[in-house]
């Protein structure tokens, strides 16, 4: 589990196994952890386990938890979503093989009582606790089957509403109830069949037919299907620009330049091109539909730093400037390189900010479709020009973006960006406390990002559309850590 994506493997992780706590309908609810308390100004968790089982009747301790949390740190593990653990006293250095997981601040007092001590009281910590990659893992598994670990169904182990009896690679997972789940009682499914149908059109034709009960609708049938379907979740879609590559193409870490893309982008333009309305602009780099201190983060703390319709007059001012700060004749003269994914939803995409860019700037754009691991490596490489990007939540908090712009961080590396007053300014967050005063931070963080010109430009707020067979009632959708769950869903 150490091992998956968080989001990619969610919508499954979360049927058949269960964390300390479980992130139903955005609240944040008990789960094998029965309650919690909190000390030391809230950097020490004490999570007070109910006595529950794994599906094979073998009790569930706090040393699972223990054992878990220290094997996700672990650089043998190679998990490439460690950092997530980054509040975990000790975490960064252990992921840094600079201390050896024994030291880090996860302790089973006996079995059923786990501590956890942060190096900092971290608002949102519960929420990173529904994270598939801290569900519990049974060492005695782990162990027994080595490198064949969860391989197979029958290699892995279950302590969550469902069992998983089949797993056919890229055809179907088959899930059936699991008995000795603490809370058997509120899960009304009998088995769940999920398809992997990699053509969306082809889902579509058997939803209506009545093969299936959840589909997600394709960008390109969205208008047709928008008064029935579900429009659910949103991560942030950006433009990315190499600041590396200046020795070789000056303009890409030109400030000037940089904000004449974000002004020269009509973001309403480019989700009705390329989602049929789906899609809505995006004109901030952190998500506003996330949570904030009263409403949502965005309502409770606007910025629209570009307009969503675009400006064309103050694009063509910074382009003016650039042109001139880098001794170019004109908008002709820059020639960009813009890399998606190589599917047709992507390509539509990346046609339409060509077009866009082209249309209101005047400069070469060139699209470069490429295989979706290849997106990752040219950015870690630092090969790309412009990049299409986009960023599935690990958890509903401002912090998790702005953690991946802070100097040596995720965005940060792949970008070449760097800005001093925003990381002092990021590490007071850990020493603030009152959720109103963290927030104001979190605001004042992101304005510094915008006004110094982030070389990430938002684009637009990529949502999934889903038609849901009206007899299956209770399937919550999120847009951080799944995409929908059916764990206690019910069909009529």
């Amino acid at each position: 589990r150490q091992l998956g994506s968080i989001v990619d493997d969610q919508t499954v992780n979360c049927l058949y196994s269960e964390g300390l706590v479980r992130v139903h309908n955005g609240k944040v609810l008990p789960g094998i952890a029965e309650s919690w308390d909190t000390k030391n100004g809230g950097r020490t968790y004490l999570f007070h386990l109910r006595k529950s089982v794994w599906h094979d009747g073998k009790p569930l301790t706090a040393h699972d938890f223990q054992y878990t949390f220290k094997r996700l740190v672990d650089p043998k593990t190679g998990s490439r979503d460690a950092i997530i653990a980054d509040a975990i006293k000790n975490a960064v250095p252990i992921i840094g093989g600079k201390m050896p997981p024994s030291e880090l601040g996860v302790k089973a007092l006996d079995d059923y009582t786990l501590q956890i001590d942060l190096e900092y009281p971290a608002d949102f910590f519960l929420l990173i606790l529904n994270a598939g990659v801290f569900y519990p893992v049974s060492s005695d598994y782990v162990k027994k089957y080595g490198k064949e670990y969860a391989s197979t169904p029958d290699k892995l182990e279950y302590n969550g509403p469902f069992i998983l009896k089949e797993h056919k690679n890229e055809e179907s997972n088959v899930l059936v109830k699991n008995p000795r789940y603490w809370n058997a009682k509120a899960v009304k499914l009998d088995k769940i069949e999920m398809l992997v149908v990699p053509d969306e059109n082809t889902a579509l034709i058997l939803f209506e037919n009545g093969d299936i009960d959840v589909a997600r609708v394709p960008s390109t049938l969205f208008d047709k299907y928008s008064s029935r379907a579900i429009a659910t979740g949103g991560k942030p879609e950006w433009v990315y620009v190499n600041t590396r590559k200046k020795a070789e193409k000056p303009w890409l870490a030109n400030k000037n330049f940089i904000k004449a893309i974000g002004y020269a982008l009509d973001r309403q333009e480019y989700a009705d091109l390329s989602s049929r309305g789906r899609d809505i602009p995006l004109t901030r780099f952190v998500l506003p539909i996330l949570t904030g201190t009263k409403t949502t983060y965005g309502r409770d703390y606007p910025l629209s730093f570009f307009p969503s319709r675009g400006d064309k007059a103050e694009a063509k001012k910074y382009l003016t400037m650039a042109l001139k700060e880098l001794k170019l004749n004109t908008p002709s003269d820059i020639s960009v390189d813009y890399q998606v994914k190589d599917d047709p939803e992507s390509r539509r995409a990346g046609e339409a900010i060509q077009s866009i860019l082209t249309k209101n700037l005047g400069i070469k754009v060139n699209i470069v479709p490429v295989d979706y691991k290849r997106i990752w490596a040219s950015m870690n490489e630092g090969t790309y020009d412009l990049s299409w990007a986009g960023y599935a939540a690990d958890y509903d908090s401002p912090y998790g973006y702005l953690t991946l712009i802070y100097s040596g961080h995720l965005l940060a590396r792949r970008t070449g960006y760097a800005n001093k007053d925003f990381d002092s300014l990021f590490d007071t967050i850990k020493s603030t406390s009152g959720k109103d005063n963290i927030f104001k931070k979190y605001y004042e963080a992101e304005k510094i990002l915008m006004t110094d010109v982030v070389p990430i430009v938002p684009s637009k707020i990529l949502r999934t559309a889903f038609l849901v067979n009206p007899k299956v009632k209770d399937v919550v959708f999120s847009f951080v850590n799944f995409q929908f769950d059916l764990s206690f869903a019910d069909k009529e």
